[in-house]
């Protein structure tokens, strides 16, 4: 299926640059350029290449682009991740797993082997006991 590809005007081309080089987000600043690229006549194959973007992408936010301006491009992603410990609780963690052996903190059902050297399952024991935490999967 082929596509439509609308020409950008000169002032939506410049508009893309002057976003693009005041964007302080490096994701945001890349969708400016692919959008410009496009509207200029880009092949899809050598925006794909300068950008690193997914075809998929390319078409959605020239489609925002068209429908929002330049604002439709911004990167809204949260970022970082959803930890289920607290800093202060992952700094004591740290600590515990560095001073201690499981066999000085855990009962001896909760630890494998002779307790000496921390194993997975007696890290998600601990976690489980001192903090409540359970993670739903064994590599998160």
């Amino acid at each position: 299926m082929s596509r439509q590809r609308t020409k950008l005007t000169e002032a939506q081309v410049q508009e893309l640059q002057a976003a693009q080089m005041s964007s302080e987000q490096a994701a945001t600043a890349m969708r400016y350029q692919a959008v410009r690229l496009y509207g200029l006549g880009y092949p899809v194959t050598a925006i794909q290449a300068i950008c690193r973007c997914s075809e998929p992408s390319l078409w959605e936010w020239n489609r925002k682009y068209r429908s929002q301006g330049v604002t439709g491009l911004v990167d809204r992603r949260q970022g970082g991740n959803r930890a289920a410990l607290r800093p202060l609780e992952f700094e004591e963690l740290q600590g515990l797993l560095h001073c201690y052996k499981p066999n000085q903190i855990l009962g001896k059902d909760d630890y494998r082997g002779n307790g000496e050297f921390w194993r997975l399952p007696d890290l998600i024991c601990l976690l489980e006991k001192r903090y409540g935490v359970r993670y739903k999967s064994p590599t998160s």
